[in-house]
């Protein structure tokens, strides 16, 4: 946040608070994803799941943690969440069986939505990626060098491997130069072993 400080929070538990951020996004602006924007040759070794972006806007608690429940219930990590998140395994009642499900697009701004799980965002030559299509519709994504199918699977759903690969996202179109809530959700490799 620009103006309220950031809280960095893993698994649903704010893991770390820091100042507000000055200055912004610029309208030329490109974010990489799996490798660091200013420095040639740091790459990111991590099975990919899902990655969303809302912008101009300071969610809610409630919101936060609805976007934490449905990353933690997909990808079958909701016993990670505290005891006290409103979506953690035992707090989880099922009510209205025939309600819609959750998307991250029901919540105003979402800009970018990236879901490895859904093979239809993802366009492959061989088990390359060339395309990893944005979900909310707002923001265009370049492969660098191509990820891969990871042929890891969280929870039965697909991931796409970053190991030395990038891709860029014209993020600042989407993003603006508000407030914005990133969430991701991955598996590190480390020294080769999934973590």
């Amino acid at each position: 946040s620009q103006t309220t400080g950031t809280t960095l929070y893993t698994n649903g538990t704010a893991a770390s608070t820091g100042g507000a951020v000055a200055g912004s996004l610029t309208n030329t602006a490109i974010t990489r994803i799996g490798a660091q924007a200013n420095l040639a040759g740091y790459f990111w070794a991590a099975d990919m799941a899902e990655i969303i972006v809302f912008n101009n806007t300071i969610l809610t608690t409630s919101q936060r943690q609805q976007v934490e429940g449905y990353l933690a219930w997909k990808w079958g990590i909701q016993n990670k969440l505290a005891s006290t998140h409103p979506f953690n395994l035992s707090s989880v009642k099922v009510t209205r069986p025939f309600a819609r499900r959750f998307a991250p697009i029901d919540i105003t701004n979402c800009s970018l939505w990236l879901d490895a799980a859904d093979r239809s965002s993802i366009v492959l030559s061989g088990s390359n990626v060339t395309q990893w299509n944005d979900k909310s519709g707002k923001t265009t994504t370049t492969i660098n060098s191509a990820p891969t199918l990871s042929g890891k699977f969280i929870n039965t759903f697909q991931t796409l491997r970053f190991n030395n690969n990038q891709i860029q996202a014209t993020l600042a179109s989407a993003i603006g130069t508000g407030d914005y809530a990133l969430f991701a959700v991955w598996l590190t490799i480390n020294g080769g072993t999934e973590v």
